[in-house]
């Protein structure tokens, strides 16, 4: 049975890879942005709105659910402790048994955290707050390259997917979410925009955000090639001109050569952070297979985390995929593949707890799920409904401290 799962698993995402890989690259030419100048103090307020909405009820939470607890102590939940640790004490300063846990936790979250608290002294209070000043700025971004390339109408859509869809609460949380949305989407308008220098700029933050941020390269990588139509075309000028260009890619590992370091200078091995990984939080490399069918057996024999882990993370993935091929041969080719990678590989861990949540860094998802919305009005009106709904029972059980991550 697990062979036969394993099989299945590698046919979809062969086929996957198939649809896209039919499409080549320097033949497929971006859409024609759209010419109307872009409003963007009017998104930058929208979002801000939404997100003093998102605290109120936080708010309320901590007044009807909990006792002696204020609005910002109610996110301390999970990873956020390890994330304000690196803020308040650095990764040098805690140890359990020895081992410098904090290390599995990229920096610049908790670093610009720490800038903050320079200047106001409630840690959890300046950690919220940054979460959601990341995914204003982030949202709007993001808002602004859909707009551009599929239309008001659908970015409008994509936005209200990315605040209402069931772990969303999640940016607005003290984690790293909103800042790793920021730079993605600040990399892809730049890209988008022809500036590279930014744009490769902004993915080695990210990079320096999350451990698969790096793969930010592969989407700048594609958008350069489909901005050149022949890459060796042109005099020697324009060749180097070029050469010099994806020269600029090398900015984007960048992020993750800090990290390393961060992880060398304090544990004295650049890669320490996959012992701690494996020591305290049974994680490694598996073939995605294995945790697919780990995830979907977990599904099938119910536990105590089946609503709160196993189902969501199956539900997940199986909507990426299935975005994936329905939108192979129509979608923007370079976040096509930035989402089959960092799925397949987010995926391919041996214990998975959070996979719901890692995918939110599918970004490009919500898109394509506003263009099929787009198209079906009354679904789109019960898919919103429906993932309030659920985000407001899944947000509520985090408070609360259930096994949500």
């Amino acid at each position: 049975m697990e062979i036969l799962f394993s099989m299945l698993c590698m046919l979809g995402i062969g086929f996957a890879l198939y649809h896209t890989a039919k499409r080549t690259v320097c033949a497929v030419p971006l859409p024609t942005e759209e010419t109307i100048p872009y409003h963007w103090g009017k998104t930058a307020l929208f979002c801000t709105a939404l997100r003093v909405l998102f605290l109120a009820a936080a708010f309320l939470a901590s007044r009807i659910f909990f006792e002696n607890a204020t609005l910002w102590s109610v996110f301390e939940h999970w990873d956020a402790r390890h994330y304000m640790r690196i803020a308040t004490e650095g990764y040098g300063q805690y140890q359990e048994n020895g081992h410098y846990l904090t290390l599995v936790f990229l920096p610049l979250y908790p670093w610009v955290c720490k800038l903050f608290l320079l200047l106001f002294h409630n840690v959890q209070a300046v950690f919220v707050i940054v979460s959601n000043l990341f995914f204003i700025a982030g949202a709007t971004f993001y808002h602004a390259t859909v707009s551009k390339k599929y239309g008001a109408a659908c970015a409008n859509t994509m936005l209200l997917l990315l605040m209402l869809s069931p772990f969303s609460f999640f940016f607005g949380a003290m984690m790293p979410e909103s800042t790793f949305l920021f730079c993605w989407a600040a990399a892809l308008y730049f890209a988008r925009k022809k500036w590279w220098a930014l744009a490769c700029l902004f993915g080695a933050l990210g990079a320096l955000t999350r451990l698969l941020g790096v793969l930010i390269v592969v989407m700048i990588f594609i958008e350069m090639l489909q901005n050149d139509k022949l890459l060796f075309e042109g005099g020697k000028k324009q060749r180097v001109k070029k050469l010099l260009k994806y020269g600029l890619l090398g900015i984007v590992p960048l992020g993750t050569a800090v990290y390393l370091l961060v992880n060398f200078v304090v544990a004295g091995d650049a890669f320490a952070f996959l012992y701690y990984e494996k020591l305290n939080w049974f994680q490694k490399f598996t073939p995605i297979w294995e945790s697919l069918y780990r995830v979907a057996q977990n599904v099938a024999e119910p536990s105590g985390l089946f609503y709160t882990v196993w189902l969501p993370e199956l539900i997940a993935i199986v909507l990426i995929i299935a975005l994936l091929l329905l939108f192979a041969r129509s979608y923007a080719l370079s976040e096509l593949w930035y989402v089959l990678i960092y799925a397949v590989m987010t995926y391919s861990t041996s214990w998975l707890l959070s996979g719901a949540r890692y995918l939110l860094a599918c970004f490009p998802a919500f898109t394509m799920g506003a263009l099929l919305l787009q198209r079906h009005q009354k679904a789109k009106t019960l898919v919103l409904i429906g993932c309030g709904f659920l985000q407001m029972i899944y947000f509520v059980g985090y408070l609360q401290g259930k096994a949500i991550m």
